[in-house]
């Protein structure tokens, strides 16, 4: 009774989610719909159902409700460590179960007195007798141990020439299984990672210790049920030690924490196999997996041993997402998510490319509905019902546009996060000590974006740690904290994403860059270089300021590469650093590769297209306020502000343009590398395009971003307006030519 009077104190406070149990154990009862003895069919859902109500944060109290969830953990437990299939007892219980947790919760809304778990409940799901975490191997001697009576000994796993275990994949009969078991891995893998981190800063507290242990064990299960033994038995070996730490035998150390790492390396390494395989990319092979190095750890963690430092391994759940970013399902959100068990019910997973199918089907329905707009007979009918017709079809379509598009959109919290096992690991291997702060994590953009950033980011990471981060030692002697920190941002900025990845490190010494550059023969010995100038000298080809080549840096290979990633986001990165005190990456992105909203303006007979987000007003000068400044050039002169003009005409080469300001349009720019004037002849409005990749005929052309049908059936190229406003004074060029 005394759990009843805490649930009822709980439950009046409000802190009971009712409605949150209510909507998965209705998820519950469809399930069970499925599940019949003899079969393991809806064992994988029911687990999953399971999961979801121990999330809930009430369910870890004490009471009626909590003691349920762990009677049913037990018992579908016994299935998953089993054969995998439901007996007769199990299933009966289950619908039991589900109908007194359903009568509970009708109690409890109405007040009414809460009816006792039945005691033969307690006693079908008592635990049974723990297998040992890591036993040493027998001798010859020794007979092998007897496995418990109720958990039947797992099947040996299947083995190379060198005692590697393997396992391999039952194809194509558990297609869609597998498929099934690789999606959720990889979101067990993203959130086991992130966990461990926290548990290595310092909170241990159980809910992140449980989320750990339950992420094993759903890996445990998943796996005996596809009858991947080995994996099966290693998800056991690394779910027995989180035992020990969750109830309290062990603490957690740098030999937990560097176990259930590796543990989830070796994890991460099998699911991205599984993924090559189940979509077909790789032969179907037995899968190895190398347990051998990561049980050692989990009997040195288990004896209290404190791990070895060893060079930092590239973070293994980075390279699993990546090898299936093809693959991976998108997990589409229709609606504001509440938390907790409310999001199994608000999140759809589907297949990215069917997504991208989507976005470029609503692409063509925007440029058709165009079309008829623009049609002279629908222009010239009077009929009140087309005319009906017609804004029913514009309000329907911007809002299927506006949703399609929205759905691309993800957070950049789980790019930023991907970094924080770099961070660490890289640190430790260089013998340094950093911490990663993160900031603006809620920011979204395209998902294309981030999946292409992933690289940049962890090369402009590994630079910051290896260049930039000083010794603690060195630190401490310069009066600064001996733990470094790098910190991640992301805001809104320009109509764009502003990313930013910053030290407080030594900074980068600008003369030492000049000096590398032309004894590396890249520049000049005689050439003058302003600050900006010599900072993009890291950006060349084969420059480095590395001494010697390491597993980190040094091979001048790297940064080049960054820029180019970027530059073909349409993105565009600036440096800022100080001696002493650190430095920072500062990279603009558009906040989608998939439509822009755009001015669409006229140069001598063509026609372009200007992104909104980065133009600012737009004007016809008066007489007298175009001037001439010695080593400027044009100036014009807005509101007592003298801005540089840059002629359109001139600089993409064309002819038959206005010949002074005064018979253009200024179209005033604010960008990220500050304001500019451009001088056009004609603004024709504003337009929301689809953006059209133009192929390797635009690829030489850094001002153009990309092109966009018109409502006319015509071609305008979209320019590229942090591009434009970075130009000199006088910039002309050749002719691009025009697209008909």
């Amino acid at each position: 009774m005394k759990g009843e009077e805490n649930e009822s104190v709980t439950s009046a406070s409000g802190e009971m989610p009712t409605e949150a149990v209510a909507v998965v154990l209705e998820r519950f009862a469809e399930e069970l719909a499925f599940v019949t003895p003899g079969s393991g069919d809806g064992l994988l859902p029911v687990n999953a159902l399971l999961m979801d109500l121990e999330a809930i944060p009430f369910l870890h109290a004490s009471g009626p409700m909590a003691d349920a969830v762990e009677i049913a953990r037990r018992w579908v437990d016994g299935v998953l460590d089993g054969d995998g299939l439901f007996t007769a007892a199990v299933v009966q219980n289950l619908h039991a179960w589900h109908g007194w947790c359903i009568d509970h919760l009708v109690a409890r809304e109405t007040r009414q007195p809460v009816v006792p778990l039945p005691e033969q409940w307690r006693v079908a799901a008592a635990p049974t007798p723990p297998i040992a975490a890591a036993p040493a191997p027998a001798t010859p001697s020794a007979p092998p141990a007897a496995a418990p009576a109720s958990v039947p000994a797992p099947a040996p796993a299947a083995a190379v020439d060198d005692g590697t275990p393997t396992f391999t994949l039952r194809l194509p009969g558990d297609l869609e299984l597998l498929r099934e078991f690789h999606s959720e891995s990889l979101e067990l893998l993203r959130a086991m990672e992130q966990s461990v981190l926290d548990l290595e800063s310092g909170s241990a507290t159980p809910e992140v210790v449980n989320s750990i242990f339950r992420a094993f064990h759903t890996f445990k299960g998943s796996a005996g049920f596809l009858q991947l033994d080995a994996m099966r038995d290693f998800a056991h070996q690394l779910e027995s030690l989180l035992d020990e730490v969750r109830s309290g035998r062990l603490a957690v150390g740098r030999g937990v924490v560097a176990a259930i790492l590796a543990g989830a390396d070796v994890l991460a390494r099998c699911i991205a196999q599984v993924g090559a395989q189940v979509s077909g990319s790789e032969p179907l092979q037995p899968i190895r997996l190398p347990a051998a190095p990561v049980l050692a750890l989990v009997r040195k963690a288990l004896a209290g041993e404190e791990p070895e430092l060893a060079a930092a391994p590239t973070p293994v759940a980075t390279s699993a997402t990546s090898a299936s970013a093809e693959r991976a399902p998108l997990a589409a959100t229709p609606g504001p998510s509440k938390g907790g068990a409310d999001r199994a019910d608000s999140f759809v997973r589907l297949d990215a490319s069917k997504l991208d199918t989507l976005v470029n089907l609503v692409g063509e329905l925007v440029i058709t509905q165009a079309f008829v707009l623009e049609s002279s007979d629908v222009r010239a009918a009077e009929d009140l019902e087309l005319g009906y017709a017609v804004r029913k079809l514009v309000r329907i379509t911007r809002e299927l546009q506006q949703n399609a598009m929205s759905m691309r959109m993800v957070p950049v919290s789980g790019l930023f996060r991907k970094m924080s096992r770099l961070v660490r690991d890289l640190a430790a291997s260089l013998g340094k000590q950093a911490r990663l702060v993160m900031q603006g994590e809620e920011t979204e953009l395209d998902r294309q974006l981030v999946e292409r950033m992933t690289d940049p980011m962890i090369h402009m990471i590994r630079n910051a740690l290896d260049h930039g981060v000083e010794l603690p030692e060195v630190r401490a002697a310069a009066g600064k904290d001996p733990v470094a920190t790098v910190r991640l941002s992301a805001s809104h900025a320009h109509g764009g994403i502003l990313l930013q990845i910053s030290d407080d490190g030594r900074g980068i010494d600008t003369a030492a860059l000049k000096a590398r550059a032309i004894e590396k023969h890249l520049i000049d010995a005689g050439r003058e270089l302003t600050t900006d100038e010599a900072l993009a000298l890291i950006f060349l080809p084969g420059f480095t300021t590395a001494a010697a080549v390491t597993d980190v840096s040094g091979r001048g290979v790297g940064m080049d590469v960054v820029k180019g990633h970027i530059d073909a986001l349409r993105g565009h990165v600036d440096i800022r650093t100080a001696l002493g005190t650190g430095t920072t990456f500062a990279i603009r992105l558009p906040l989608t590769l998939a439509q822009i909203d755009g001015f669409l303006i006229r140069v001598a007979d063509e026609r372009y297209l200007l992104p909104s987000a980065a133009v600012r007003e737009c004007f016809r000068p008066i007489p007298g306020s175009v001037s001439t400044i010695h080593e400027r050039g044009e100036m014009v002169d807005v509101r007592g502000q003298q801005l540089p003009i840059l002629r359109l005409a001139r600089c993409l080469g064309l002819k038959g343009a206005a010949a002074g300001p005064e018979a253009g349009i200024i179209v005033r720019l604010e960008t990220g590398a500050g304001e500019r004037a451009l001088l056009v002849d004609e603004v024709l409005g504003k337009h929301e395009v689809i953006i059209k990749n133009l192929g390797d005929a635009f690829v030489g052309q850094t001002l153009v971003a990309g092109g966009a049908i018109l409502s006319d059936g015509r071609v305008a190229l979209i320019l590229d307006a942090e591009a434009l406003a970075r130009l000199p004074a006088g910039y002309s060029q050749r002719p691009m030519g025009a697209l008909a």
